[in-house]
Parts: structure tokens; C-alpha cells; sequence
């Protein structure tokens, strides 16, 4: 079999997964951003990365370059890891007999009245989907896809990934007597992260108690309270880092929110 993956970034499970897909047979070429998060894994693996930049739903030059891809490697399959993959690769893929996979890690957000879902997780030659866990399947379900056409697929994580040394505290400017709350996440609206920010109050902020948000802040209400309270030091947003866990394993307590 002959796999085409589109992605723009994938996260470590996602990468030893395609790596297990080519140790079985796959014939397997993945499209992703410039600077692939993991791509190393990949390399390692003996997977064949291509470079795709992709600025919308609907861009004329990925699609000429997907449905080159098409053309050459003449895929059976095309796994698309996002929407935005996934809409470009239905219209690269006109006229062309190859099959469509989707990966949907997160409930909500979809609607049959939204013309733009149409052109991915509604769009009627799409074969099936991959959710990340039975909680995401269930709403897919429930938005109309037949159950025959959603699979979980749980993502499997290695221990030894994440054995690692903790940042010490001194790099992070943190007194050894203080409590340190890490939260990792994508902060996008929907992950809560404000509450966890607006939680730190100034009774909490003078007591030494330290937050550390490692990853990238996508929600502007979250991005304001950070900046309000960043004078006091307690605050820490270290942003985007490849080995989060060596934050996590410098904190105390580990902090998830979710709307």
C-alpha cells in the first residue's frame, strides 16, 4: 500500500506511528511544514519528508503540489492530519481514484449549516475518519458520520520519551522553597487556560507559589492576563519548547484545564 500523510506539525506519537506504519510495508511519503516538529523521528525512521506550506483551505499552490505528488507516487490513500490538509487534498485529488482519511482530535466546531465543513469532515468522498479518542468519535457520531465510518485510535506513548532531567530551578529563576504549578498545552480558547491564569490572584500571587505555561498562547483573554501579571514575576510563559517534561518534571503540580 501507498500512503500519502499531510500534515503541518506532528506530535511525537503521531511520528513513531508513521515510522511503524513504513516498518510494516507502508510505502509512505509525508508532507509537512519546513521545520517538521519531530521530523528527526521520522528521518530516523526511514520515512520520506516533503516540504508543504499550506496558507489556507483552498490554496492553488498546495494543491498543484499535492496533486503532483498524486501523479507521481500514485497513492492508494491519502491520510490528511488536519483540516486544512485535508480540504486541499480533496481538491487535489479531483478526477484522481485515490481514497481519503481524516484524523479529528477534538469535539466541536462542525456543523452541517457551514459550508467549509463540507469540503472536510462532511465531504461525501471521505472514507474515514480517525478520531483521538471514543469521547471525539461519539460527537462525530452524533453530527450524522455512520459509526462504520469512525474509528478511535487511542495515541500510544513510551515512558522512555519522557525520562529526562528537570530543569533546575535556578535556570528558571524559581526559589527552591517555592511551589511550581506547570500547565502544557496549545492555549487555545477552548483548553481553559484564562481560568488557570485567572486563578492566580493577587492572594495567590503573594504567597510563593510559581506558574510555568509552556506552549504557545492562541487565546487573546489568556494572553492579556498573562501580560497583566507578568510584572510580578510568578508568571512564567516559556512558550513553544520541544521537551516540555523537563518542565513538567521541575514542577509540582501538574495543571490540565479544559473548557
Amino acid at each position: 500500500m501507498r500512503v500519502l500523510a499531510l500534515t503541518t506539525q506532528t506530535d511525537l506519537p503521531e511520528a513513531h506511528l508513521l515510522c511503524g506504519l513504513k516498518q510494516k510495508g507502508v510505502e509512505l511519503v509525508v508532507f509537512g511544514s519546513e521545520k517538521l516538529t519531530h521530523g528527526e523521528v521520522l528521518k530516523d525512521g526511514g520515512v520520506q519528508t516533503e516540504t508543504l506550506r499550506i496558507r489556507g483551505r483552498f490554496d492553488p499552490k498546495a494543491i498543484k503540489r499535492i496533486r503532483d505528488a498524486i501523479q507521481s507516487f500514485k497513492p492508494n490513500l491519502i491520510h490528511s492530519f488536519s483540516s486544512r490538509t485535508l480540504s486541499n487534498a480533496f481538491f487535489a485529488s479531483i478526477g484522481k481514484k485515490v481514497k481519503h482519511v481524516a484524523y479529528r482530535g477534538t469535539a466541536g466546531h462542525l456543523s452541517r449549516l457551514d459550508p467549509s465543513c463540507w469540503m472536510t469532515f462532511f465531504h461525501p468522498k471521505l472514507s474515514h475518519i480517525i478520531a483521538v479518542s471514543n469521547f471525539v468519535r461519539d460527537y462525530l457520531i452524533s453530527q450524522g458520520i455512520p459509526p462504520s465510518r469512525v474509528t478511535a485510535v487511542l495515541k500510544g506513548h513510551d515512558t522512555s520519551w519522557y525520562q529526562t532531567t528537570a530543569i533546575s530551578r535556578k535556570e528558571l529563576e524559581i526559589p527552591d522553597d517555592a511551589l511550581i504549578v506547570c500547565s502544557t498545552a496549545n492555549f487555545r480558547s477552548v483548553k481553559g487556560g484564562s481560568y488557570l491564569v485567572e486563578a492566580f490572584d493577587d492572594e495567590l500571587l503573594s504567597l510563593p507559589i510559581y506558574l510555568l505555561l509552556v506552549g504557545n498562547i492562541l487565546d487573546e483573554r489568556m494572553q492579556t492576563l498573562v501580560d497583566e501579571k507578568k510584572s510580578t514575576g510568578k508568571i512564567k510563559h516559556l512558550g513553544f519548547q520541544m521537551s516540555p517534561h523537563q518542565y513538567v518534571s521541575a514542577a509540582d503540580v501538574f495543571a490540565i484545564t479544559s473548557v
